[in-house]
């Protein structure tokens, strides 16, 4: 539904903030009248009509504003308001809101859950019980601190992650099936390839909304727009740890080829520290001529 007659569209905080359309034609814009510029680029984002109803009326200062509006957005009527203001209120209170809402509520409690299972692998106790169902069972039932710390930080990540797939081409049970993979007894090599298969799953579908605004309001929209900055930064650092560990495991395997692997090793390496998912980071910017 498109905003109403004379109504604006306020974005909630949880929801990331738009800037002004680059391509909007901002020197026209300045030509206005100050006292009705505000409402003339409420109009061209879709936020709001002016008073009196339609915008083509012939309302005198409805047709002022609709001159204005076009020379600011070149093309911009009715039919492209309406389109405009159903996004917002999509975006506002519908489903892609509730996706762009899942995609941030996931990557928060993503990083969590990574602090929280870099902090219980310093526990050899509770990594060597892992690997034992029955342990785990156990640990649940004698409500050990620390599965439930595991249990705690993982349910919102899969729970989010159902909510940003919910719509895709997935089905419920591709989406089950990623959810049960991420459990406590992967290894951190593990851990960090299933979050990182999970956050690409969640670029798609933000790369999906950010064609279908971007055709709507031709504002060079991308997914990282839908993203809050302290977000972005998660999702980079979830992406660098899974990086990383397959730089590494390359490079284990180089070495393995040349060397012997002393006996009993499991082979691989020390465990990925957050300083290696930095450097990593650092690399993949370099790589991309610093961006």
């Amino acid at each position: 539904m498109a905003a109403g007659v004379g109504a604006t569209q306020t974005r909630p905080a949880d929801i990331p903030q738009h800037p002004t359309n680059p391509n909007f034609n901002m020197a026209e814009l300045a030509k206005v009248p100050e006292k009705w510029r505000p409402t003339v680029l409420a109009m061209v984002e879709g936020r709001k009509r002016p008073q009196g109803g339609q915008l083509g009326s012939n309302n005198p200062l409805n047709k002022r504003l609709m001159m204005w509006a076009n020379l600011v957005d070149p093309g911009f009527d009715e039919n492209l308001f309406k389109q405009r203001g159903d996004w917002n209120t999509a975006e506002i209170r519908g489903d892609v809101g509730k996706t762009v809402r899942a995609a941030n509520t996931f990557l928060q409690h993503a990083g969590n859950l990574e602090n929280v299972a870099s902090k219980l692998e310093l526990d050899n106790e509770f990594k060597a019980n892992l690997t034992n169902p029955a342990k785990i069972a156990e640990m649940r039932l004698k409500r050990d601190p620390r599965i439930a710390a595991w249990d705690a930080a993982v349910k919102p990540v899969l729970s989010e992650f159902a909510g940003i797939m919910k719509g895709s081409q997935l089905t419920d049970q591709q989406i089950k099936e990623y959810q049960d993979a991420l459990v406590a007894a992967n290894t951190p090599e593990e851990r960090h390839a299933k979050l990182a298969v999970m956050t690409e799953l969640m670029k798609g579908r933000l790369d999906t909304l950010a064609g279908q605004r971007n055709a709507i309001f031709n504002d060079n929209t991308t997914p990282d727009r839908f993203l809050f900055p302290q977000n972005r930064a998660i999702r980079d650092r979830l992406e660098g740890l899974a990086e990383a560990e397959a730089e590494r495991r390359r490079q284990a395997k180089e070495q393995q080829q040349t060397q012997p692997q002393a006996p009993g090793g499991r082979g691989g390496g020390a465990a990925l520290t957050p300083a290696d998912a930095a450097a990593e980071l650092e690399r993949r910017r370099k790589a991309r001529g610093g961006q």
